[in-house]
C-alpha cells in the first residue's frame, strides 16, 4: 500500500491530460487498458505512464485512478480485498485484489476499473477487505 501511495504522489502528473474526463468516462478509459498481470511469484508496480502505454494489473490501474482522482482533488482510498472462504479466520484470508474508492457527497463509490466488464459503483462483496 505505501508503494502505491507514493508512486500516486511522485507521478500523479503523468495523468494530467485525461483531468477533464468525467469520473464514468474516466472509468471506461482505465477499464479498456490491457490487463497485463505481473509474472509469476512477482509483485510489480509500475509508474502511470507505463500503464497507459502497456497495460497492467489491479495495482497499476488502481494507481492510475487514484493519480486522476488526486489532480482532480476528489478523495480516495486504495482498498485491498481477498475472498478465502468460511472457514479461514478473516485475517488469514490473503488479499489478492485491490482497487479505489472514491467519496462523494459523504460516501465512498466503488471505482475499480480493472476488467473491462466492471461497472462504476459496482459493490462487489470481499470476505476481507482492508483500506491499504
Amino acid at each position: 500500500g505505501k508503494m502505491m501511495h507514493l508512486f500516486v504522489n511522485k507521478f500523479h502528473t503523468d495523468m494530467t491530460p485525461y483531468n477533464s474526463l468525467s469520473i464514468p468516462e474516466i472509468f471506461k478509459f482505465i477499464a479498456k487498458i490491457p490487463y497485463k498481470p505481473d509474472p509469476k511469484g512477482h509483485e510489480l508496480i509500475q509508474r502511470p505512464g507505463i500503464t497507459l502505454r502497456i497495460g497492467g494489473d489491479c495495482d497499476d490501474k488502481a494507481i492510475l485512478a487514484a493519480c486522476y482522482f488526486m489532480n482532480r482533488g476528489i478523495p480516495y482510498r486504495f482498498v485491498a480485498v481477498g475472498q478465502g472462504n468460511k472457514l479461514q479466520p478473516i485475517k488469514k484470508i490473503p488479499l489478492t485484489h485491490v482497487f479505489v474508492e472514491y467519496k462523494i457527497n459523504k460516501r465512498w463509490v466503488d471505482f475499480d476499473a480493472t476488467y473491462n466488464y466492471n461497472t462504476l459503483g459496482q459493490q462487489e462483496i470481499y470476505a476481507r477487505s482492508v483500506i491499504i
